[in-house]
């Protein structure tokens, strides 16, 4: 692992991966969804161990908090999220703008239940931003497994920007489910080079080829970079979308 994270000209093997899950935090692979997966391998490397030091937590790590007064039974409640994966579940079909949206400047009260809109306070946000689209849906409650689980696809309506938490973020990339595999637990890496091009990469295979308008469908994880800073406070959250002229894939590595 540390040949990576220090950036040596190290060969990608998969294999090497799969033989050693227990590199990233993980004693087994079995159930380990990937968002789980991404989100034990960032843990992992934001140890900062001594045999490979990093920034992965300060690039990575977020720490969000919501305090608010709910109208309906005027408790007052604290919320907060210490992750490096958010995980946003999706009760049906919406757009990334509106999932964050709800995720963030919506809550519920745990007294009474009611909804309340809040504004998320900003104590820990690096540039990079991992999102957990949280597709699956439970057809067997009494099962509570994986055969029990259906996923939901539809269109997350991505945009190349949004305005979020105070700063602009480009998409950089996504990991979409590889439905078409027919052992099952493929996923293929996508990365946008321009708004219209979408480089594939599966394990030792990468290929580029013009974005289709379907091809977040089958999206589980969004990876978004910062762009520019709008509000240094951090004081109000915002998650209108907008256009930028700089692509941020050609920001790796700054």
């Amino acid at each position: 692992m540390s040949e990576y994270v220090e950036g040596k000209k190290t060969q990608l093997d998969p294999n090497g991966i799969v033989e050693n899950y227990s590199a990233f935090g993980l004693q087994a692979i079995h159930d380990v969804d990937c968002g789980d997966f991404l989100r034990g391998v960032l843990y992992e490397l934001g140890e900062d161990k001594t045999h490979h030091p990093n920034k992965t937590k300060e690039k990575c790590f977020i720490w969000l908090e919501w305090k608010f007064e709910c109208p309906g039974c005027q408790r007052f409640l604290a919320m907060q999220v210490k992750d490096y994966v958010l995980k946003l579940k999706v009760p049906e079909e919406k757009s990334l703008e509106k999932l964050l949206e709800d995720y963030l400047l919506n809550k519920k009260c745990a007294a009474c239940g009611k909804q309340c809109e809040v504004k998320p306070g900003v104590k820990k946000l690096g540039p990079y931003l991992f999102l957990e689209i949280d597709r699956s849906i439970l057809v067997n409650e009494e099962a509570k497994d994986e055969t029990s689980k259906e996923i939901r696809l539809f269109s997350l309506k991505l945009q190349p920007t949004y305005n979020l938490l105070g700063s602009q973020y480009g998409c950089l990339g996504t990991i979409n489910y590889k439905l078409d595999s027919e052992e099952g637990g493929h996923y293929v890496t996508n990365l946008f080079p321009s708004s219209n091009e979408c480089l594939k990469v599966h394990e030792l295979e990468a290929k580029c080829s013009w974005k289709k308008p379907d091809f977040d469908t089958e999206t589980v994880i969004v990876v978004l970079k910062r762009i520019e800073v709008l509000d240094s406070v951090n004081s109000e959250a915002s998650t209108s979308s907008g256009i930028s002229i700089e692509h941020p894939l050609r920001e790796i590595g700054t």
